[in-house]
């Protein structure tokens, strides 16, 4: 066999190994919904998944639809532990507690904490936290303020996605919600 066909068999068998590992990569992620979780289930490396995210195109819109779906599916269980509840023994001092028939008491529990989050996440305008704190210089005037800018280049690609992500999530002038970072596993390891 000639060395160039030698190649492009290499690099088909190359390409179909990719693909492969990216479709376990993805379901491990629908799995487990972060980056690292992924990699560790897949014994991928995390430079891997971000090279392929920068320069693939069909995998990054994979990936975000993935990670979409995962994240409703996130809030398709805070919506039940809110609205419909959790069913939880009934425990004191430690030790179950036993109905008249002999057998352990259950109680539905709610949580009223995801509910507040999800009614900010949806209505923040009638359901945010408000809170104002004024300051004032020497003897009630203007105060005086420094503040240093960091320098990032963004890349042509973090700005589209950017603008994407927050077209997406309804942001904007007056929006209560933000839209998601490029990259937000990067900040969980």
């Amino acid at each position: 066999m000639s060395e160039s066909k030698k190649e492009t068999s290499g690099r088909k068998h190359l390409n179909r190994l990719t693909k492969e590992h990216q479709q376990a990569f993805l379901a491990a992620y629908a799995e487990l919904g972060t980056i690292l979780g992924a990699t560790r289930a897949t014994k991928l490396s995390r430079n891997a998944v971000y090279r392929w995210l920068e320069k693939d195109p069909e995998f990054a819109a994979a990936w975000r639809q993935t990670r979409r779906e995962f994240a409703d599916r996130l809030e398709d269980e805070a919506r039940r532990r809110a609205v419909e509840g959790v069913e939880e023994y009934v425990v004191s001092a430690g030790k179950l507690v036993y109905g008249p028939d002999g057998q352990p008491l259950k109680q539905r529990r709610y949580s009223d904490q995801l509910l507040a989050l999800m009614l900010k996440a949806k209505r923040g305008d009638e359901y945010r936290e408000r809170a104002s704190i004024e300051h004032s210089g020497p003897g009630g005037g203007p105060m005086r303020t420094q503040a240093t800018v960091a320098h990032h280049e963004f890349t042509p690609d973090e700005i589209r996605d950017a603008v994407r992500a927050l077209v997406e999530s309804g942001g904007g002038e007056g929006a209560s919600h933000r839209a998601e970072p490029v990259h937000p596993e990067e900040t969980d390891t």
